[in-house]
């Protein structure tokens, strides 16, 4: 596995992992659009820490918007599915973090597993903030 500038690689355990921790915790229906915009918030910080030590590529989420973030609400409550994109500078909208129809949860199909180390820790922050943010209420 790829290691850059002390960034553990994140490959097919590590991201393994993070969807149990997330099945274990979360089920679709517990999501709402404003979670998802927190993921995307939490992926741009772990993007920024990485640029700022040096990390390549430099990647970041282009907005909160369509750009960024793409929900599709489920009509029972929660998400049936969603999308958080990064951009970074050769390249538009690529799949950080994918919350698919089916239930899978794809990290960075596109990407080496030391480009996706960012997005996935991100994603593993998110989670223990989720826990904090809604573990009272479930």
């Amino acid at each position: 596995m790829e290691k850059e500038k002390g960034w553990p690689a994140a490959g097919g355990d590590v991201m393994a992992q993070a969807r149990a921790e997330f099945k274990a915790r979360f089920t679709y229906a517990d999501l709402t659009r404003f979670d998802v915009e927190m993921l995307a918030m939490f992926i741009n910080r772990e993007c920024a820490i990485r640029a700022i030590a040096g990390g390549l590529p430099r990647l970041w989420v282009p907005g909160l918007g369509e750009k960024g973030v793409r929900v599709c609400p489920s009509k029972d409550g929660g998400i049936e599915s969603a999308f958080v994109t990064v951009s970074g500078d050769c390249f538009e909208s690529r799949e950080a973090v994918s919350f698919n129809g089916d239930g899978f949860i794809g990290f960075c199909g596109w990407a080496s597993d030391a480009s996706a180390a960012p997005v996935v820790g991100a994603f593993r922050g998110w989670l223990r903030w989720m826990q904090a943010a809604k573990g009272a209420a479930r």
